[in-house]
């Protein structure tokens, strides 16, 4: 089954829109534990190279949107760091799960996978639903810009690393872009 652009994001806002109620059922999580342990997709139920665009999507645009709320009170670095690893580390276990299922694709299907990603990522900064996502992601960045935040190289490289974590799931990327971690994953 093909997928339009415009299934591809409305599926996108589903899903964020689930992940933000808590679940299918729509009732809310009862802890910040909770919400941390809950994944943002079912990465297991994407079998399709479409479904996996979708999942990967996902996945990007709740991690941008996570992150912004995880910063909005715009603790110092230290502490953000320490917030932005967990969220991290669930995002990419996630991600080189789907990064397993697109590694077996061929190269038709990997393709359609890349062009589900890719129209999550400008719907980011031209629809009119994700660019606030965009936006508040970019407005945490700039604040640590202008107060020196940028200064502190662990914080900062984390911090950016949100707006390409969607290598994980693209194993020649992360190899090329970041062969430590790639090494470090087994991948």
């Amino acid at each position: 089954m093909m997928h339009t652009p415009l299934t591809l994001l409305l599926g996108v806002f589903l899903l964020v829109g689930l992940a933000a109620c808590g679940g299918a059922d729509g009732s809310e999580a009862s802890s910040d534990d909770a919400d941390a342990a809950r994944p943002a997709v079912d990465v297991t139920a994407a079998e399709t190279p479409e479904a996996v665009g979708e999942a990967i999507g996902t996945i990007y645009v709740t991690a941008l949107r996570e992150t912004a709320e995880a910063l909005d009170d715009r603790p110092d670095p230290a502490v953000a760091t320490q917030r932005l690893q967990q969220n991290k580390a669930r995002y990419v276990e996630q991600l080189v799960a789907l990064g397993r299922k697109v590694e077996a694709m061929s190269p038709a299907e990997r393709s359609t996978v890349e062009s589900a990603v890719q129209q999550v990522q400008s719907g980011l900064r031209y629809d009119a639903d994700l660019k606030p996502i965009w936006a508040d992601y970019q407005a945490v960045q700039q604040h640590y810009l202008d107060t020196g935040g940028a200064n502190d190289a662990t914080f900062w490289k984390l911090l950016q690393s949100f707006n390409i974590i969607t290598q994980y799931a693209f194993f020649d990327l992360l190899r090329q872009q970041a062969p430590d971690e790639a090494e470090r994953l087994g991948v």
